[in-house]
């Protein structure tokens, strides 16, 4: 059972793209600056400030980056959170996703921060 998260912020340059990949545990991701597009499992979406997704494990996936590039914090959430989210029927092996003002906030402080 895991017993501590790592935590990494990465950023991503404007107009660039990542190839299909996968991980091989499942991740959570915030997005604090920026934008990009992803696809994964079969769909496209737009993510910009403040949206969280959850990606699982061995889902290959790729990221297209907007004009302003992104900044991501991205970390391996502990075992009993996946076990709550999926007693909870969340749909985890849909990779799903959300937007929250409060993660975007979160991007309004990092832009003061490090402009």
């Amino acid at each position: 059972m895991s017993t501590q998260t790592h935590l990494r912020i990465r950023d991503y340059d404007a107009g660039t793209a990542m190839a299909p990949h996968h991980h091989e545990e499942a991740l959570l991701s915030i997005v604090v600056r920026g934008d990009f597009q992803e696809r994964i499992g079969g769909s496209e979406r737009n993510y910009a400030r403040g949206h969280v997704a959850f990606c699982p494990a061995g889902v290959t996936h790729d990221q297209s980056f907007g004009v302003r590039g992104a900044r991501q914090v991205t970390f391996r959430p502990r075992d009993e959170w996946v076990d709550y989210l999926a007693d909870c029927k969340a749909p985890l092996n849909q990779a799903p996703y959300v937007g929250s003002a409060t993660f975007s906030y979160l991007g309004l402080v990092d832009e003061v921060l490090h402009p």
